[in-house]
């Protein structure tokens, strides 16, 4: 996934490296990350550019 194409609020799949798929929210980008939120346990977490390249897709 493109970083630069991500949208506030849209929902996405995040792939972990054992293959689990989960559902993301794109909340905002910082300077150095960008900041997602968890749906299952309502938890955020902040992925550089290259997480986001490699782990991230639309939905």
């Amino acid at each position: 996934m493109d970083a630069r194409r991500l949208i506030k609020g849209q929902k996405y799949e995040y792939v972990r490296k054992d293959g689990s798929v989960h559902v993301v929210t794109y909340v905002y980008k910082g300077i150095n990350f960008y900041m997602f939120k968890m749906q299952h346990c309502n938890t955020a977490f902040s992925m550089t550019h290259s997480m986001v390249q490699e782990r991230v897709r639309e939905i």
